[in-house]
């Protein structure tokens, strides 16, 4: 092992450490949608089944009012319940650390082989390796708080570098086919994504009819083993699959996206700091190998339309709804492997030294939520004294409570959360609330009409770090605690 091999292996350990510290100290709060996908999975472990009584879906999705999780492919939930020490939130974000770590580790393994044995002896590799690592490390932080993608990554980065590797092989598509249905019990339109790249893959290697007929068996292979783990799950297929259908349907139907809100996503969103870069890198270095010939697929109609599918998704995941740009930072780890290993082919300097850039930009969100993990330990509020909280509020009050997304952490006992977005214009029934700090933008509790506070555990204090502010609220798990007042009477 070289000295550059040995610098990106501690460089990796250091990054490891850091994603358990993350997940030790449930940090950062779990996004807004973590209350959808990792309850179930705590559930399970507890021994209460594959259940979501925090989701505002449920009744929706399971008319016989069991709260069944149903509202998407349940491999997600299950394996990390399988996985978990303990029925905790810890040990459920100790799991999505596991799993973090373990595509980082792919992901630097392939910038290790990708690069020839010269460019690993370069002390200017290490540069582009390491900060491809700190910038996919970015994404894993966001899709460490609680969606699928954790799991879903690993798998897409295994499945990628399995097609470009075996898609010479005549009987390929047999390892291919179950390893894309394997990601769609995961992430559905991960899975198709994969399955449109292997389509553009085997564009490369073979006459359109050829690959058509290849990409044909492996959907087959991939829909076989879709349905068999769906099957084999606690609700069935046509449950699962018919819940994750009106799921889609209901979701569609509030999205609503801007150009301005697609900008602020693609960079000054935390979990994607200046992702534009990076991908905007990627399509043209891409388009670049195409234009000059050092990329040349064998079947030009096969690769448009595979091509064309992907770049329709990306519209519309990325641009026209970047709500759910997820499904595009899926793939952020393969972006940042595929920058660095084109460029070292094409020997441009400056090109490298650009792409280096982006990911420098990329590395920013990861390298904040560090500092910031310092403030929290420092001088945040800890998960435990909110979990306190939260249990003297249950002890001293009748029916379910009502929180914020991110709070669903405060307890096993789900049945007594409510999950309010707009506290003070939701109708709850709930008489007591209790609210979180982070994400929320505000530095004092705010009024909700009809409630008097009770305990305000609201930090004023501002993160700056050399006069630079880095976050608007104080992060951890500052709270504030209401009472319906007895002139209040419940909402319907």
């Amino acid at each position: 092992m070289n000295r550059t091999s040995l610098a990106l292996l501690i460089l990796f350990l250091a990054l490891a450490g850091l994603f358990v510290a993350f997940g030790y100290n449930v940090y950062p709060l779990p996004s807004g949608d973590s209350h959808a996908y990792l309850p179930p999975a705590v559930s399970l472990r507890e021994g209460h089944g594959l259940r979501n009584p925090v989701s505002g879906l449920k009744d929706l999705l399971d008319p016989s009012g069991e709260a069944r999780f149903l509202q998407y492919p349940p491999l997600f939930p299950l394996t990390v319940g399988a996985l978990m020490g303990s029925g905790s939130p810890r040990a459920a974000f100790l799991v999505l650390a596991g799993m973090n770590v373990l595509t980082l580790g792919l992901l630097m393994l392939l910038l290790q082989r990708g690069s020839g044995e010269a460019e690993t002896r370069r002390p200017f590799s290490l540069i582009e390796m390491g900060f491809a690592g700190l910038g996919a490390a970015t994404a894993l932080v966001g899709h460490q708080m609680g969606r699928p993608e954790a799991l879903a990554t690993p798998l897409a980065l295994v499945t990628c570098v399995a097609m470009v590797r075996l898609a010479a092989l005549p009987a390929h598509w047999w390892i291919i086919g179950p390893l894309i249905g394997l990601t769609g019990a995961v992430h559905p339109l991960g899975a198709v994504e994969l399955s449109l790249l292997y389509c553009a893959v085997l564009s490369f290697y073979y006459p359109m009819i050829k690959g058509l007929g290849t990409a044909l068996r492996s959907s087959l292979a991939a829909a076989a083993v879709f349905a068999g783990i769906l099957a084999a799950s606690p609700f069935g297929l046509t449950a699962s699959v018919g819940g994750t259908w009106s799921h889609a349907r209901i979701h569609s139907a509030f999205l609503r996206g801007s150009i301005a809100t697609a900008a602020w996503y693609w960079t000054a969103n935390a979990t994607a700091s200046l992702y534009a870069l990076p991908y905007l890198a990627a399509l043209g270095l891409l388009a670049w190998f195409l234009l000059t010939g050092r990329l040349a697929p064998r079947s030009k109609t096969m690769f448009t339309m595979a091509a064309f599918g992907l770049g329709a998704i990306a519209w519309l995941t990325a641009i026209h709804s970047p709500e759910l740009c997820y499904n595009v930072l899926l793939f952020a780890p393969l972006v940042f492997w595929w920058n660095v290993y084109a460029t070292q082919r094409l020997g441009s300097i400056p090109a490298r030294i650009a792409v280096t850039t982006c990911s420098v930009f990329a590395s920013l969100g990861f390298l904040r939520f560090v500092v910031l993990l310092f403030f929290f330990l420092r001088s945040g509020v800890p998960l435990a004294e909110a979990r306190s909280a939260f249990a003297g509020l249950a002890g001293h009050t009748a029916g379910p409570i009502a929180i914020t997304t991110s709070f669903w952490v405060l307890s096993e006992n789900y049945d007594r959360m409510e999950i309010v977005t707009d506290v003070a214009g939701y109708q709850t029934r709930s008489t007591a609330v209790m609210i979180q700090q982070n994400y929320s933008g505000l530095t004092a509790p705010p009024r909700i009409p009809g409630f008097v506070l009770l305990e305000d555990r609201f930090k004023r204090d501002s993160c700056e770090l050399f006069r630079i502010r880095l976050a608007h609220t104080f992060p951890g798990y500052g709270f504030a605690t209401y009472r319906r007042t007895e002139r209040g009477s419940p909402a319907r």
